[in-house]
């Protein structure tokens, strides 16, 4: 086991939005009674009852709703994860946070691979995506998300990425994240027989900026605080708010839901924080999705009425740990919110 080869592992955090399915018996290490159970959920469970001394925390969301304080609070992020979007979101949140990741894959073609990323230090993910790579996995922001097909690749492929990822992990803990070996790609072709390493290249082209987010502590509580309050941060000289504005890195902001049934209202809240009481189209019934032309990456405060100045951070769906920027021009602050609601 990872913990006991690997005695300063302290604690071991599990995030997956996925739930076991029967057809996961027969290709994953899962029991039938764990069918049903979010993967996240029964994984922790098992490290649980096999090494009783780690603590193990179980997280049954997609990456794209955890807030960034979650990333900030470990040493490092091991990612199996299966489409170019998700790997995306866990780029852009381990290099806000300053914490080295490692990507794992496989492929139905026999590969096992694990690429090291060091923020601060060379390429990120992105710097090896082409114009094909994002056009291959155009998603609508008003779209809900839907699990991309299987890889269709055996049980073994993935033991083996883990195993890679594994001793990359022991690297990083006994040597540190040692700037020359980052963008190193491992990659394991169980066809040939050949053990292949290459690297990840730095791009100035890149459409990811690399940067790692300064964080200072905001504290005072999500529901006592509003939106306002935080706007007041970003006016430089007091009074003056042209050009402020609110932003939660990598998330919107929906401002309007619609039915099939053509109803709408307005609403401000993260879309991915968007519960099912949010979404109930009170004329027929039906789910209610948020609209790509109403949704935003940032609230602008001279956009904002008074009402929605007066809405706490709380009810737009923050929550502890999560991240906030206020800009204004060229210039930025950084907030992790505390002592407010806890994190999903």
């Amino acid at each position: 086991m990872l913990a006991g080869k690997l005695p300063r592992v302290r604690r071991l955090i599990i995030l997956d939005r996925d739930v076991y399915t029967a057809g996961n018996v027969a290709t994953q290490f899962v029991r039938p009674e764990h069918v049903g159970l979010p993967k996240a959920v029964a994984l922790a469970g098992e490290i649980r009852r096999w090494i009783p001394g780690l603590r193990v925390d179980a997280i049954h969301a997609q990456v794209e709703s955890v807030p960034l304080g979650l990333f900030r609070s470990v040493d490092v992020v091991l990612a199996a994860l299966d489409s170019k979007r998700a790997r995306c979101a866990v780029n852009e949140a381990a290099f806000r946070a300053g914490v080295p990741w490692l990507d794992g894959g496989v492929s139905n073609l026999g590969l096992a691979r694990v690429t090291v990323f060091i923020p601060g230090a060379g390429p990120c993910y992105e710097c090896q995506l082409g114009e094909a790579d994002y056009a291959s996995e155009t998603v609508f922001p008003c779209a809900p998300a839907d699990a991309p097909p299987s890889s269709q690749s055996p049980a073994y492929l993935g033991a083996m990425a883990a195993a890679l990822e594994a001793a990359e992990l022991s690297r990083l803990m006994t040597q540190g994240p040692d700037p020359a070996l980052a963008g190193r790609e491992v990659l394991l072709d169980c066809t040939s027989h050949r053990l292949l390493v290459s690297r990840v290249r730095a791009r100035r082209d890149c459409r990811f900026d690399h940067e790692i987010f300064r964080v200072r502590p905001l504290n005072g509580g999500l529901r006592g605080t509003t939106v306002g309050d935080v706007l007041r941060r970003g006016r430089r000289p007091p009074g003056a708010e042209n050009g402020v504005a609110l932003s939660v890195p990598g998330k919107w902001f929906a401002r309007r839901l619609a039915c099939a049934c053509g109803a709408s209202r307005p609403v401000l809240r993260l879309k991915d924080r968007l519960q099912p009481p949010h979404l109930a189209c009170r004329r027929c019934g039906g789910v209610m999705r948020p609209v790509g032309f109403d949704l935003t990456d940032r609230l602008e405060a001279a956009a904002l009425g008074p009402a929605a100045r007066r809405r706490s951070l709380a009810s737009l769906g923050l929550v502890a740990g999560d991240v906030i920027t206020i800009r204004r021009g060229a210039r930025a602050w950084h907030y992790e919110l505390r002592n407010g609601e806890p994190m999903p």
